[in-house]
């Protein structure tokens, strides 16, 4: 096959001025854009990534008929909220995905896009790689947007202060604050007393609570939390009677005094409710 035979020509065939110059942050925009116009894509893509490429030259490419060398732009340094906005619709899935996670693009760029439901969990995995950085993470924490929210009460790197603040959110915020590890006591307080069913009962089932937690779960008047703190194992003596002397009925027609009784033997040392069984 000849070289007038060939549709796509391989790296090694490429003239290597015109991929010198391509790649070169010291060139000149006139042979930045002369190499953007290049018909071979792989010198287009060259470009696309230069940091020294005209912003005009990045627009024009943001077109290209090449997915590679629109998606180099993505990892250009200097490629403008401009470019990360249209390549945020651009008709290639992939390319959607990776500017929708680019710090560069503002968060508010987001919000007021509609997502389909096909790519919801696309969405989702661009926001939690969003929030893998305290800025990031922050950055969702403040959007008032309730998917942003979520992927930032998720994040490892969630800092106090925005942990604080999504603590005043809606519920189903609230609910995946309470299953974080890090959470701060006070915060924990907060959300056992205001934080909503599913909240406290994400407190109440974690391995370890803080005694000031359980006091406030004990006090709230969901009786169903205090009848899934009485199973716990690690009950101080001083819980344990206050369950004993609360008389709401629960599943299967018993009060948590009931429920004390029935549980298998605890530590000697701890006291077990005493009198008449109900019924």
């Amino acid at each position: 096959m000849g070289h007038g035979d060939e549709t796509e020509p391989s790296f090694a065939g490429l003239r290597s001025l015109q991929a010198s110059q391509a790649a070169d942050p010291s060139a000149g925009a006139v042979a930045l854009i002369m190499a953007a116009a290049n018909p071979l894509w792989r010198v287009r893509a060259i470009v696309a990534a230069n940091p020294s490429a005209p912003p005009s030259v990045l627009d024009t490419l943001c077109t290209d008929t090449v997915e590679r060398v629109r998606r180099r732009i993505i990892a250009n340094p200097s490629a403008s909220v401009e470019h990360l906005r249209k390549l945020a619709d651009d008709p290639r899935r992939s390319l959607r995905y990776r500017a929708w996670a680019d710090h560069r693009l503002p968060v508010d760029e987001l919000k007021i896009r509609t997502i389909a439901p096909t790519e919801r969990k696309a969405f989702w995995r661009a926001l939690w790689l969003r929030s893998l950085t305290p800025e990031g993470a922050s950055e969702l924490a403040h959007s008032t947007h309730l998917l942003m929210e979520s992927a930032a009460a998720y994040s490892p790197a969630l800092r106090p202060d925005d942990i604080v603040h999504l603590a005043l959110r809606p519920d189903s915020i609230k609910a995946i604050l309470a299953t974080r590890s890090d959470l701060p006591e006070p915060t924990a307080v907060f959300l056992a007393s205001f934080g909503g069913f599913e909240a406290r009962q994400a407190l109440a089932a974690k391995p370890t609570v803080e005694p000031k937690v359980l006091d406030a779960l004990i006090k709230h008047g969901d009786a169903s939390v205090r009848r899934q703190i009485a199973v716990r194992s690690d009950l101080p003596p001083r819980t344990i009677r206050r369950l004993a002397g609360d008389r709401h009925w629960h599943r299967g027609g018993h009060s948590l005094r009931r429920v004390l009784q029935l549980l298998p033997a605890r530590d000697p040392r701890s006291p077990r409710p005493s009198g008449n069984l109900e019924p």
